[in-house]
């Protein structure tokens, strides 16, 4: 008898890729449902297929309406042969957008759109008010590059994945600061910027506006940072595409409040400017 096709016997459930909705095979999916050795709870699946199909390009796979994002696959065998290979699935929440600072303010059509597993896991409290803030992690196919240091957004929600690493699991897991959402709308600002000042009358000549995102400075803390002057109460930072404008401003203004420029860092297509009112 052939284990293999033994084993496919009840592949009775219809697997597609997320991306394009093309059928791919039929498989067996199995409920699994444990914990986690931080102690908290996950629901999860395992995908278990025929050992010679192969996987979808990203990874991702629609059941009954659902998407699934897979792990790398595990291979079961008997006597020498190979007859399944098992995945780990964590169901996705939606589709994100995965970007540069530049691309995710401008809605560039280059961001990336990517289905991921999200979870809470802890909150990171506040330096001047102890006010908590939610931390997510994100669970990507290990298809899926360059997630670290990118912005995240979906539903008006937006977070910053200030790190992201294979895991055992076989997963693509990222860490991520959670920056604006439904609780925190005055974090996406629309940034004025100065072109001159007049010699006669010293009044701003206003220059080019570009959208932001204001928060608070915890929350897109780096390492350059040890390097710049004390941060005072209620300093920010600011988070905008890479125009000329930022590389040399000493002075912004948002909302009609002027804001003054104490450092700024360079990030990928953006600059982290360490701001203060003035």
């Amino acid at each position: 008898m052939d284990l293999a096709v033994a084993s496919s016997f009840f592949d009775n459930d219809p697997l597609y890729d997320a991306y394009s909705g093309v059928y791919l095979y039929d498989g067996q999916f199995a409920t699994y449902d444990g914990s986690q050795l931080d102690g908290s709870f996950i629901r999860r699946r395992t995908v278990s297929l025929a050992p010679d199909l192969v996987l979808p390009p990203r990874r991702v796979v629609t059941l009954y309406g659902e998407q699934w994002v897979l792990s790398d696959p595990i291979f079961d065998g008997f006597q020498g042969e190979t007859i399944r290979q098992t995945m780990s699935a964590r169901k996705c929440h939606q589709l994100y957008k995965v970007g540069t600072i530049k691309e995710i303010l401008t809605g560039a059509l280059t961001a990336r759109d990517i289905y991921a597993f999200a979870r809470w896991t802890k909150s990171t409290a506040e330096a001047h008010t102890s006010e908590m803030e939610p931390y997510y992690e994100f669970s990507f196919s290990l298809t899926e590059s360059s997630i670290r240091g990118k912005l995240i957004e979906a539903d008006g929600k937006l977070w910053h994945a200030r790190a992201a690493s294979e895991v055992a699991e076989g997963f693509l897991l990222a860490e991520a600061d959670l920056l604006a959402g439904p609780d925190t709308p005055l974090a996406r600002v629309t940034v004025d910027t100065v072109s001159a000042i007049d010699p006669v009358t010293l009044a701003s000549v206003p220059g080019p506006s570009y959208p932001g995102v204001l928060v608070q400075r915890y929350q897109f803390f780096r390492r350059q940072d040890q390097a710049e002057p004390l941060n005072h109460a209620g300093d920010m930072t600011l988070l905008v595409q890479d125009a000329p404008e930022f590389a040399a401003q000493h002075e912004v203004s948002i909302g009609g409040q002027r804001w003054s420029v104490i450092g700024r860092e360079s990030v990928e297509e953006g600059f982290a400017l360490h701001v203060r009112r003035s």
